[in-house]
């Protein structure tokens, strides 16, 4: 009887210096795709927007381990997403109407944006 109450005592031993020399525990991050939609109808003007609305969330964790609560972690999460529209009308018979009527003059080449930029440009290079 007494080699029973032995091997568990050992076997507990064991187990709690084997817990204590296992590396650290580590945690990979995964990337939660979520997808929500909203089966409505509505009217909006040109170059307008409206916001449909939108779905949160929020939660938090603690665990407490070892054989006396010596140690602890803790966790927080938050999400939230919203849904809005927003318009704009690309009218391209109007745009090539507004740009094919206006005449059509070119700009000078310049090399710099800046005359003082320009003027030492020059001067570096008229030199013998």
């Amino acid at each position: 009887m007494r080699i029973r109450l032995l091997i568990p005592m050992a076997a507990g031993c064991a187990v709690m210096v084997a817990a204590r020399a296992a590396p650290a525990q580590q945690t990979v991050q995964q990337p939660v795709v979520e997808q929500f939609s909203a089966d409505t109808v509505v009217s909006v003007p040109d170059r307008g927007r409206l916001y449909l609305g939108g779905v949160g969330s929020a939660g938090a964790t603690r665990k407490a381990y070892g054989p006396i609560p010596s140690g602890s972690a803790s966790g927080r999460f938050t999400s939230g997403s919203s849904l809005d529209v927003g318009v704009f009308i690309h009218d391209f018979e109007a745009m090539d109407e507004l740009l094919l009527s206006r005449p059509t003059r070119r700009a000078p080449a310049k090399r710099f944006p800046s005359n003082r930029a320009d003027a030492a440009w020059r001067r570096l290079h008229s030199l013998p």
